[in-house]
This record gives structure tokens, C-alpha cells and sequence, in this order.
């Protein structure tokens, strides 16, 4: 795979985890409403701990995508 197109993947997937975990974490009765899921209302904390997790895991890849970022010397 070229390295263009995996760095692209990298950034693709890294902006749309972050905005999934971030909308988890801050209203997961709201997103799960929206994707038309049921979940008892116990395990809505559950849930936004996981948000918590795949909001960190979309800053990770958008980090692994920034520092192994092509340079070029002038």
C-alpha cells in the first residue's frame, strides 16, 4: 500500500473515532437514540466509559499518522 494512501486511511479513521468516542462519551443515551439502539439504562455508563476508550484510540492513530508523516528536505 502507498505510503500516501495509508497515511490518508490513518487520518480518515482517526477523525471519525474521535468524533464517535467524543459523542459517546458525552451523550451516549443520545447517539445510541440516533442508531435507533436499545441499551438498559444501567449500562449507559458503561458505555460512555467505551466512548472514553475510542475517543483515546482516534487520538492515537491521528498521532501515528502526524509523526510518521512523510518530510521532504528543502
Amino acid at each position: 500500500m502507498k505510503q500516501s494512501a495509508l497515511m490518508g486511511y490513518q487520518l480518515f479513521t482517526g477523525c471519525f473515532d474521535c468524533a464517535i468516542g467524543a459523542m459517546l462519551a458525552i451523550s451516549p443515551d443520545y447517539v445510541l437514540h440516533v442508531a435507533r439502539m436499545h441499551i438498559s439504562p444501567d449500562a449507559i455508563q458503561f458505555i460512555s466509559i467505551l466512548g472514553a476508550g475510542i475517543f483515546a484510540l482516534g487520538l492515537a492513530e491521528l498521532c501515528g499518522a502526524l509523526t510518521n508523516a512523510p518530510t521532504y528536505p528543502n
